[in-house]
């Protein structure tokens, strides 16, 4: 569950629910919420204990209902591989997205990587488990959605599962042709976590970079 906020974040919330207790020998489908003694008119509320009472004869309901934050946060990060090349060289990327508070998503997470053309492209493989070889190369490409339309960024989105979960982590991989175009120098392959992404209001370490150093021939 989310409340929309102005400044175009959602704050996730969790709600703890104790089942009413019922006395008599009538089911209760109406009944009054209270919130601090206030009665409960609109159906958006905030974080805080929700009452429940009912009465009508002999029977009779209770119950609470804590609202209570559910913020994720998101931290991303990148491997290439290999740092150095000389010439027009393949080059690796991996990149890892951890769940660090034990939260559920409860928005989607989106990945962003500044574009590099046209001096690195790649092929993207949907259905990849292992980009390269060892383990540093395994990834989970079909947990990931990869959208092209950005001219800036190559951006993909979780959907990996229904929620990213709580201390849960994702990789996605790819491999291209980085060409230096008969120069040396250093470039920097970078990530980061779109802001707000899961409904995480922590951005102090939502990007991560690698240097790649290139070399010509």
């Amino acid at each position: 569950m989310s409340e929309q906020l102005g400044s175009g974040y959602s704050i996730c919330l969790r709600r703890y629910y104790r089942k009413p207790d019922h006395s008599g020998t009538c089911w209760i489908y109406r009944g009054v919420w209270y919130n601090n003694g206030n009665v409960v008119t609109n159906t958006t509320v905030s974080v805080g204990t929700y009452t429940y009472t009912y009465t009508n004869g002999t029977c009779m309901a209770s119950g609470t209902f804590n609202l209570v934050p559910q913020i994720p946060d998101y931290a991303p990060q990148i491997t290439i591989t290999p740092g150095v090349i000389n010439g027009a060289k393949p080059v690796r990327v991996v990149i890892r997205v951890d769940e660090l508070l034990n939260m559920n998503s409860c928005t989607p997470v989106y990945v962003f990587v500044p574009r590099l053309e046209p001096r690195y492209s790649f092929t993207w493989n949907p259905t990849a488990t292992q980009i390269g070889t060892g383990p540093t190369g395994a990834v989970n490409n079909p947990a990931w959605q990869f959208f092209t339309s950005n001219p800036n960024f190559y951006v993909w989105k979780y959907i990996g599962q229904a929620t990213f979960p709580a201390l849960g982590s994702s990789k996605l991989g790819f491999a291209g042709t980085y060409d230096p175009n008969n120069t040396d120098g250093s470039t920097t392959f970078s990530v980061q976590i779109y802001q707000g992404s899961g409904g995480e209001t922590n951005l102090t370490n939502n990007t991560d970079s690698e240097e790649l150093i290139y070399f010509r021939n």
